[in-house]
């Protein structure tokens, strides 16, 4: 399978993972104790982190990201668009009852869905600024291997605090458990985090670009000027290759050519350019000098 092939179905993958995380959080539940359980959002929102990493670092493009940030974004519109309907529903004379938890599905709103893609941007951003600041000082594959493991243990725990108290914020009177939601993620941070850890340890060169790769975290976010700059150079790159067809430049020195008058050929060229006629071309490729040292 291509490159862009793997890519782009780890886009859908990742996708499809990012629906699961809105469509299952709070519709199953393993209950672990009286007081604490581990939700299908938990489980569907670490896997999401988990192939999230694992994608930017053996494709650490700063494109990848955006493109994963867009995907999320487009996603969140077709859940609102989907939770909106249901609503529609609710006032027929039909009654959804998804699991008898249809209430719980309702709840994620416009502002919830935002907020999630805000909280998981945040969150992919951070562990990729702590992972480069690990690769400044280390270079060996082990060290950064480690550091993303417990970089993703630390991004889930620090989900299963902030999602509780954002969700508790835009809607009062939900009070999510901000220990439950650090007791799941953690669990889960472990499982996922020894996984990805052994994926990296088995198949080290899906880091060694990453390592390599210095780019700012900025531009993982804002393409850089550089971009625009190096199509310029690229396009001016063309121009040349076409230009070095017509002018009279020997194909062995790269010397301009005298024994072809120059100068008049130059105008002969500005000139069939202007007038449209551009089936100018050129008998001989060498200059004289290198035409005598081929021929003795």
């Amino acid at each position: 399978m291509k490159q862009n092939e793997q890519i782009n179905l780890n886009y859908v993958y990742l996708g499809v993972l990012f629906t699961l995380v809105q469509l299952f959080d709070g519709l199953y539940s393993i209950t672990l104790t009286s007081e604490y359980s581990l939700f299908g959002g938990d489980i569907a929102y670490s896997a999401l982190i988990f192939a999230t990493i694992y994608l930017i670092s053996s494709q650490p493009e700063p494109k990848v990201v955006r493109n994963l940030i867009y995907i999320f974004i487009i996603n969140a519109l077709l859940l609102f668009l989907i939770f909106g309907l249901i609503n529609g529903i609710q006032d027929s004379e039909h009654v959804v009852n998804y699991l008898d938890n249809s209430e719980l599905l309702l709840e994620f709103t416009f502002k919830s869905l935002l907020f999630s893609l805000f909280l998981f941007s945040s969150e992919i951003l951070v562990i990729l600024f702590f992972i480069k600041k690990i690769t400044l000082k280390y270079q060996a594959q082990l060290p950064v291997t480690i550091a993303l493991g417990l970089g993703y243990v630390v991004i889930l725990i620090l989900d299963g605090i902030l999602y509780p108290i954002g969700t508790n914020f835009l809607f009062p009177g939900s009070n999510l458990s901000i220990a439950n939601g650090m007791i799941a993620k953690f669990i889960f941070g472990f499982g996922f985090g020894t996984i990805l850890v052994g994926l990296l340890i088995v198949r080290p060169h899906n880091l060694s670009d990453f390592i390599a790769n210095k780019t700012p975290i900025i531009h993982y976010l804002f393409p850089p000027r550089r971009a625009a700059l190096e199509r310029q150079l690229a396009q001016a790159e063309e121009k040349i290759d076409k230009l070095e067809e017509i002018v009279p430049i020997c194909a062995k020195c790269n010397k301009i050519r005298d024994d072809e008058e120059y100068w008049n050929q130059l105008e002969r060229v500005r000139q069939s350019f202007i007038s449209g006629d551009q089936e100018l071309s050129y008998s001989n490729k060498y200059c004289l000098e290198c035409s005598e040292t081929m021929t003795n």
